[in-house]
């Protein structure tokens, strides 16, 4: 798509009228090795100001969140593309340097032992991602605007209760997406719609990493974010968006 299509348009993230300036790839190119699989990804309109956030998020998640990634890509990217982001961004390859940790994990109740690597990862920064990949997926999908102003919106890893709560939401009535496979397993994601309130969606997500380090369930491995939006004015539903947030279940 041509990104003059976009110019003009109401920003999908900010929700600022004719203030986009470009179309943005609401999944970026930068996830995907060179070649087809970065054609046909959907695309949204962006305030040129939301485009560079979300171009710095996507940057650093890019980075760091291959190494625990399991796609059938997943090693050609960590071996030819990771090393050329990390020579670029100095600081952030003396961080995961840093904190590099190995431990022993056992799967079979201590008969047999394997060390596992560990690095550290900004979970805000992956989260305030993933909530503007809500904002533009409920674009792509859904035909609907999220503006602050009128919505609350919430994207995090879930705990396994939070996660059971929500997987049924997927098995009752509403506008629902089916999944959509971006990369053969780079990207992963469905999403459903309330039949009632347009702005009332429920989307489940993941790039195919595997991430640890929850101090609420150590030893717990995540790998799919849940993002839930709501107007504010269905004040129930607005208000477990907010308590999501405030807990970061």
């Amino acid at each position: 798509m041509s990104s003059k299509k976009f110019q003009g348009k109401t920003c999908v993230y900010c929700g600022t009228p004719g203030a986009s300036g470009t179309a943005d790839h609401v999944i970026a190119r930068e996830f995907f090795p060179e070649g087809a699989k970065r054609a046909n990804l959907p695309q949204a309109p962006a305030y040129r100001q939301c485009n560079n956030e979300k171009s710095k998020l996507e940057h650093y998640a890019a980075t760091v969140l291959p190494f625990g990634a399991s796609h059938t890509e997943s090693r050609t990217i960590l071996s030819d593309i990771v090393p050329g982001r990390l020579a670029h961004n100095r600081k952030l390859a003396r961080e995961l340097a840093e904190g590099l940790a190995a431990h022993f994990v056992s799967q079979d109740n201590g008969r047999s032992w394997d060390i596992e690597m560990t690095l550290p990862f900004d979970g805000v920064k992956i989260a305030r991602l993933f909530q503007m990949i809500a904002r533009g997926l409920a674009y792509v999908e859904f035909g609907i605007m999220l503006p602050d102003a009128e919505c609350v919106v919430h994207a995090d890893f879930l705990t396994a209760d939070g996660r059971s709560f929500f997987d049924r939401v997927f098995e009752g009535k509403g506008n629902k997406t089916g999944e959509r496979n971006l990369g053969n397993g780079i990207f992963v994601y469905d999403g459903v719609q309330s039949l009632e309130s347009p702005q009332l969606t429920l989307l489940r997500m993941s790039f195919g990493a595997m991430l640890g380090g929850d101090p609420k369930a150590r030893g717990a491995r995540v790998s799919v974010v849940y993002a839930l939006t709501a107007p504010r004015k269905m004040s129930a539903a607005s208000r477990l968006v907010e308590f999501l947030r405030s807990q970061g279940v």
